[in-house]
């Protein structure tokens, strides 16, 4: 496989990204360790007879480590890729490289893919990994600057509890107003209130793991 994609593994190679190659879920993946966080790409491959199979988009993410970690003492579970960050403020998020996957059969096929990689990853990706070179400048520069009902455009997955985790580490000073609002979010929540809606185990869960970080973090437990 390696001697298949050499030029677009060597593109990132040049880039100083290691590389991983997930077979069972059929993904290329590419990280480089900066300060505290890591930053990640992820692109669809599947390896055919006759031909390679990449995907249309491109997932570029910042996993940071400390939060994951903490995330997992108050969900109990674990996940494959850690999704920390998304997206930061004034950088243009990217998306699709096509509209359909590529079919690569020669090297000219995937020269071609390389060069399209590279105006996508100049224009949207790079812009955002130079953003956010620590977790405290994603703080300083989204958490603390954006409303609470536009974290979702950053961060991806357990939303409310990786803002209460980023925060607390980072001393922002909208931590316990963020709480408040978090709290007034659950009590006008109708799904909490009503044990027959359909999304009511969900909110539940959600409230329940809420409670226990804060509690945590209100008894200094031990989480860094």
């Amino acid at each position: 496989m390696d001697n298949n994609l050499k030029k677009l593994l060597d593109y990132f190679y040049q880039k100083d990204f290691d590389c991983k190659i997930d077979t069972e879920t059929g993904i290329l993946f590419f990280c480089k360790t900066e300060n505290d966080t890591k930053k990640c790409i992820q692109i669809d491959c599947e390896i055919k007879k006759e031909h390679i199979q990449l995907g249309p988009t491109i997932t570029e993410y910042i996993e940071v480590d400390k939060v994951e970690k903490i995330l997992e003492q108050v969900t109990n579970k674990k996940t494959y890729f850690h999704y920390t960050i998304s997206g930061t403020v004034n950088v243009e998020r990217g998306g699709n490289l096509s509209e359909n996957f590529f079919i690569i059969k020669n090297e000219s096929e995937l020269e071609a893919y390389v060069q399209l990689l590279d105006t996508y990853y100049n224009n949207y990706t790079l812009p955002f990994f130079k953003a956010i070179p620590t977790l405290q400048s994603f703080n300083d520069k989204v958490l603390s600057v954006v409303s609470f009902d536009d974290y979702h455009n950053y961060l991806r997955d357990e939303i409310g509890l990786k803002a209460m985790i980023i925060m607390k580490l980072c001393n922002n000073s909208l931590y316990e107003k963020y709480i408040k609002y978090r709290e007034e979010g659950f009590r006008n929540s109708p799904n909490l209130q009503n044990v027959k809606s359909k999304f009511h185990q969900i909110v539940k869960k959600s409230f329940i793991e809420f409670n226990k970080l804060k509690e945590m973090f209100n008894n200094e437990h031990s989480l860094y």
